[in-house]
């Protein structure tokens, strides 16, 4: 069958440019016919040698051109193809075929604005070709320009009427140009047009709302809810309006059966609690509504693991973490351990000092994942614990699962981090330099090392190094900016500090004691005259009230 159809091609090909004669007889036309039967052949590179073939023999033959482009297009060079349909069209201008192809080539190339203009071209030549107008109009939207898109849209509508293909990008010509009130007449020809398409009916509605037309707005989504009481969209689009609206115990009553819809993705439902109910103003007035519609979801999609998760960090961020930890080893019984699971209820278990608790759930998960975290997990839980061997040592047995440079140098980052608050600074810098040869650029450690030998007043110089280190890796922190500046300090660069200081003030609006104590010290050592200057004294002033 499949050779039938591609011999019935290859005569059709043959008969239009050989015009019948034989091929004996013209050396031409039976090279393109090759060329052409090798592009639908999918032998790419034949079909391309046969064209130049034709060309040397004929080089304002244009149909050559036309599938030499077609040709660079499958082996995905498309600016080939764009210099190849130029030339077919420089020797045929009026080809629409040629046209039509070099106008998706332009698009593809993200050549807007020529492609508007070929396709302007292509609506003079085809007038009743309506794809055109389509195109034309998004065209014109994406090179700003929605006068002329309405223009274009406007134009159509005379001639061919109301088109369900057209509303969309005739709408947003509309709402691009700010012509709301144009908007809203248009969409109501188009609701006239069709009276029960819900989508046109929502747009109609949320153009209402955005001119505050409320009791239109509102009536408009009822309409719609009659025709799909179920519908997703009309469900959102009235979340929206209350929303905009700040009806806050509306907008929340009108998310809960949204979130019971089987219609509606559960990652969209999950984002939507996320960006709107995870933060502490709604809870003042909503409490009792938020949590019917966190039960709404975890009933709606009981067996979800993000839901579940979800549902956790809920409980914990309102303050019931007994709920949370008992919803968490629910979740655990019904369907095992995961890692983000793990973490959450270690969470907890360090918040309640449950350090027994938290060692034998980071080495129960330790062996089902075989995560360097969980190993860290333990250490903290000992290091919490004041079991400082059994830390040390569980870091130690890490070294040797690992092989990892980025992962052995984090366990050798905690033992330094253990050792200094052991006060054992040989062995924190022994561990902090075992750190740094397996990953340079390990900042925390950068800036503890750089800090810690600050406070000691020694090396200091190798201090600073590793302190720019810090702060050329992460140019924003103000703890590694305060580090910098006291190791600054130290060497006797009061102004240099100072500078640094100032750029840690901007960065935090609630400086540590600490902070504003290095910043009074290099005040101090600037000397009185600064000191009684009226701006740095109620700066420093200002600074100790924040704090």
């Amino acid at each position: 069958m499949i050779r039938k159809v591609i011999l019935g091609i290859s005569i059709i090909i043959l008969g239009l440019f050989c015009n019948l004669q034989s091929i004996g007889q013209a050396k031409q036309p039976y090279l393109f016919f090759l060329g052409a039967q090798s592009y639908v052949l999918g032998n790419l590179e034949n079909a391309h040698n046969m064209f130049f073939a034709v060309l040397a023999e004929n080089p304002t033959h244009s149909p050559s051109y036309y599938y030499l482009s077609r040709v660079s297009v499958e082996l995905g060079e498309p600016h080939t193809a764009k210099r190849y349909i130029d030339e077919a069209l420089r020797i045929d201008s009026s080809n629409t075929q040629y046209l039509n192809h070099k106008a998706q080539l332009l698009i593809e190339l993200k050549d807007y604005k020529a492609a508007e203009d070929v396709i302007i071209k292509l609506i003079e030549k085809e007038p009743s070709n309506q794809k055109n107008y389509l195109v034309g109009a998004y065209l014109m939207l994406e090179t700003n320009k929605a006068d002329k898109a309405i223009e274009l849209c406007e134009k159509f509508e005379q001639l061919y009427g109301i088109d369900e293909k057209m509303v969309d990008v005739q709408r947003m010509a509309y709402i691009t140009n700010e012509s709301y009130y144009a908007a809203e007449g248009y969409m109501q020809r188009v609701v006239s047009a069709y009276p029960e398409n819900i989508e046109f009916i929502v747009s109609l509605a949320e153009i209402n709302a955005a001119l505050r037309h409320d009791s239109v707005a509102l009536a408009l989504l009822d309409r719609a809810t009659i025709i799909d009481p179920t519908s997703v969209d009309v469900l959102l689009a009235r979340t929206n309006y209350y929303k905009i609206t700040k009806q806050n115990t509306k907008f929340i009553e009108s998310l809960i059966p949204l979130f019971r819809s089987a219609d509606m993705p559960v990652e969209k439902k999950i984002a939507i609690f996320k960006s709107e109910f995870m933060t502490p103003e709604p809870y003042r007035e909503n409490f009792s509504l938020i949590a019917q519609l966190m039960s709404t979801l975890l009933l709606t999609h009981t067996d979800n693991n993000d839901v579940r998760l979800l549902y956790g960090y809920y409980l914990t961020y309102t303050g019931q973490i007994d709920a949370a930890l008992e919803h968490y080893s629910a979740t655990v019984e019904q369907f095992g351990l995961n890692e983000e699971l793990t973490e959450r209820i270690l969470e907890i278990y360090f918040y309640q000092k449950e350090y027994d608790k938290s060692k034998e759930l980071a080495r129960r998960a330790y062996n089902s994942f075989k995560k360097s975290k969980f190993i860290e997990s333990e250490a903290v839980a000992d290091w919490l614990a004041k079991r400082i061997g059994a830390a040390i040592k569980r870091l130690n047995e890490g070294l040797k699962l690992f092989k990892d440079d980025s992962i052995r140098s984090s366990f050798y980052a905690m033992q330094g981090d253990i050792y200094h608050q052991e006060e054992k600074m040989k062995k924190c810098y022994l561990s902090y330099d075992k750190s740094l040869k397996l990953n340079p650029n390990n900042e925390v450690v950068l800036n503890n090392y750089a800090y810690f030998l600050s406070l000691e007043g020694r090396e200091l110089n190798k201090a600073l190094t590793m302190s720019k280190r810090a702060n050329e890796l992460s140019p924003s922190n103000p703890t590694y900016l305060d580090t910098e500046a006291w190791v600054l300090f130290k060497l006797g660069q009061y102004t240099d500090a100072q500078i640094l200081m100032r750029r840690v003030f901007a960065l935090d609006g609630n400086p540590s004691g600490e902070v504003l104590m290095h910043y009074g010290d290099i005040l101090y050592e600037l000397g009185d005259d600064f000191l009684r200057s009226e701006e740095h004294t109620s700066e420093l002033q200002s600074h100790s009230e924040i704090s």
